[in-house]
């Protein structure tokens, strides 16, 4: 019989799962048998785990060592050599794991013992095709059914008790990352896991850098992060503003390419009552030349140091053409990804309207509300966050703040959201380093008020004050109006 090799990336972190998370154990105890994993020593953790969680109600977390020490004595040794390794590395293997929740690891859980499954079935029917029992080949066919663990899996809601409480588990709605002052009030709630999230604003607004500010503060929230660029720049574009941003120094001054350079950073946003441009303190910052390479690399080191990068499992960008995947390209990315044992707990797409469409055959505005779909999907999946943008209308050009309705193309984009921010300046605000940021839509509750947001673009810092707006209520034009 041929001996079939497991990539041990993610039964190990499964595995540590077990040992530490009880949500996980009630998901998967009914699932679980002696030879879900492939190695016997995995199985043998496994199960103590199993037993714990109907002995207690819990994970054993440290109290795995006991049941260890006990079996050691008298275990093969191989076997008790892995399992230690295993559990000494434990805190590692959590580590690398990030702050995977339950419905992650439960469905990492089903795609594991499905490989391992399959690969035992796969070696009995063979040896019964080749026994020339055909019957009992095709019985073990029909009779295989799919593991199912964590999205797609039933449950009863009037009995399962488990499937309730996480109901009320408040964790379930706490946000991944969060921002300070009054920016933080505004986003609160909004980032959280299988939700979707989106940023509308005309061209040139500054959506590319909310993705780049969203994606360092989740990954100072010790988060990972996968970043597309599926063609709104190239990779050097992109990246060139994580580094501007990472050195807070910019590559460039102004048209002339004029040396010394001062910026100015708001400090603090005063909005007024009315129709008043708020007023804004600055603190200056004169910079003798561009952004070089060793000035980037000193500042990229630190950073490195702060935010424990060292581990590339964190944060990983990849850049595409316009045009040429789509999410079903992304999905597959991410799936090497997690092979890899790299599982994105925030995903940014810059952006969903350029996206290849998954299916070519149908008309434009159907395509594009596949693909929400599919973005909509890939956030309950894979139990993540997804924050993507998209363009506003030819409308909202003339619009003093852009609504919902300015949604370009389809306004069904809108029903597979989380929550949809508007991204509004007027050349006023422009000249005073402002925008306004409107949540059109939020699904879980009232949305907040508009908030100011002072940022400093040369330095790639879109948001270094906020205040509530303040200003009056204005009516506006509605299309067709």
């Amino acid at each position: 019989m041929k001996v079939q090799k497991f990539d041990g990336v993610n039964a190990n972190a499964v595995l540590a799962e077990m040992v530490m998370q009880t949500a996980l154990l009630a998901r998967v105890v009914c699932h679980w048998d002696e030879h879900s994993f492939a190695s016997p020593w995995q199985n043998r953790v496994a199960g103590w785990c199993v037993s714990h969680f109907k002995r207690h109600g819990k994970a054993p977390r440290g109290g795995i060592r006991s049941y260890f020490e006990e079996w050691a004595a008298h275990a093969p040794e191989d076997e008790a050599r892995a399992a230690e390794q295993f559990l000494a590395g434990l805190s590692d293997q959590r580590e690398r794991n990030g702050k995977m929740d339950a419905g992650l690891a439960a469905d990492l859980a089903a795609k594991e013992w499905a490989k391992v499954r399959l690969a035992h079935m796969t070696s009995r029917i063979s040896a019964y095709v080749d026994a020339g029992q055909v019957d009992k080949a095709e019985a073990m066919v029909t009779a295989h059914r799919k593991v199912e663990l964590g999205t797609g899996g039933w449950i009863n809601p009037l009995t399962d008790d488990e499937a309730c409480r996480r109901v009320f588990d408040k964790k379930r709605l706490e946000p991944l990352f969060s921002y300070p002052g009054v920016l933080g009030k505004f986003f609160h709630g909004h980032f959280i896991r299988s939700s979707l999230v989106a940023f509308l604003a005309g061209e040139k607004a500054g959506k590319s850098y909310w993705f780049l500010d969203i994606t360092l503060t989740a990954l100072r929230a010790r988060l990972k992060v996968a970043y597309f660029d599926c063609g709104d720049m190239t990779q050097e574009q992109a990246n060139e503003r994580i580094q501007v941003r990472v050195a807070r120094h910019p590559i460039r001054s102004d048209d002339e390419d004029n040396w010394p350079y001062t910026v100015r950073i708001p400090t603090k946003v005063r909005p007024v009552v009315g129709e008043g441009i708020p007023e804004v303190e600055w603190q200056e910052e004169t910079f003798a030349r561009a952004l070089d390479y060793n000035v980037a690399t000193k500042a990229r080191r630190q950073e490195v140091e702060l935010l424990k990068l060292k581990d590339p499992q964190t944060f990983r960008m990849d850049n595409y053409p316009s045009g040429t995947v789509s999410v079903n390209d992304l999905r597959s990315r991410l799936s090497g990804y997690a092979h890899e044992g790299f599982h994105a707990d925030v995903i940014i797409i810059d952006y969903a309207d350029i996206l290849a469409p998954i299916d070519r055959r149908e008309n434009r505005r159907d395509q594009y509300d596949t693909t929400w779909k599919a973005l909509r999907a890939l956030s309950q999946e894979l139990h993540c966050l997804v924050v993507t943008a998209t363009q506003a209308s030819r409308e909202s050009y003339k619009a003093h703040t852009v609504r919902k309705h300015h949604i370009s193309e389809d306004k069904r984009k809108n029903s597979h959201l989380l929550s949809l921010f508007t991204i509004s300046a007027t050349e006023d605000e422009k000249e005073s380093q402002l925008c306004r940021l409107t949540c059109e839509y939020w699904r879980n509750g009232k949305p907040p008020p508009p908030v100011y947001v002072g940022g400093c673009l040369p330095l790639a810092l879109p948001a270094t004050a906020s205040a509530w707006v303040k200003e009056k209520k204005r009516k506006e034009k509605t299309d067709g109006q």
